[in-house]
């Protein structure tokens, strides 16, 4: 209930939150260009992703509402469908466009939140907090190798972060500290699952 409330009466519309994540793709392409050759490279490798799961239509006609959004647009505008579904964009999009709800802790959650709710739902704001993350995970990415490892790393790491480093991180983006500096307020160390591990990636 509270999060459709969220949706409906304060958080930004759908164009917005696809300009979020290209945005923030484009921030990583400047100061982070190993993390984001990375994740591009990786999305295509392995990638089964199941067509189902998406309205490619709307990722089509959403996708160019938010480049005519961006002055510097970065991202191709002649994807294929499987390229498109591939995305990690599509990940980011499904963090902010979701609030969070199911992928942070509640503190977390609640501290964003509030951050959003003092400044007016920002749009600055939300990219903040969403590349702070990716600088929180950008171990977990890189140890990645094909599609479902990053999938794992998006749905399933940010929960494991510690409000502290979420905002010490969020406090060290805004005094314009190198990325990879960032990236090292993560102190927690969890473990990364493999194909040989006993939890099915079907059930994540």
């Amino acid at each position: 209930m509270l999060l459709d409330i969220l949706n409906s009466s304060l958080f930004m519309q759908w164009k917005q939150v696809y300009a979020t994540a290209d945005i923030v793709m484009d921030y990583l392409r400047v100061g982070d260009r190993e993390l984001y050759d990375h994740l591009c490279a990786i999305s295509q490798i392995n990638s089964e992703v199941n067509a189902k799961d998406f309205v490619v239509e709307i990722l089509q006609k959403e996708r160019q509402a938010a480049r005519e959004l961006l002055s510097n647009p970065t991202e191709s505008s002649n994807l294929d469908s499987q390229q498109l579904l591939s995305d990690p964009r599509n990940y980011i999009r499904k963090w902010t466009g979701e609030g969070f709800v199911g992928v942070l802790d509640t503190p977390s959650i609640l501290f964003i939140w509030d951050q959003l709710f003092l400044q007016d739902w920002s749009s600055t704001v939300l990219q903040d907090f969403t590349l702070v993350l990716m600088l929180l995970l950008r171990e977990r990415f890189l140890l990645c190798d094909d599609h479902m490892a990053m999938r794992l790393v998006f749905l399933h790491e940010p929960c494991k972060l510690l409000l502290a480093d979420v905002q010490k991180a969020w406090l060290l983006l805004h005094q314009n500290v190198p990325y990879i500096d960032i990236s090292r307020c993560n102190r927690v160390k969890s473990v990364f699952l493999d194909d040989n591990d006993d939890v099915s990636l079907a059930d994540l």
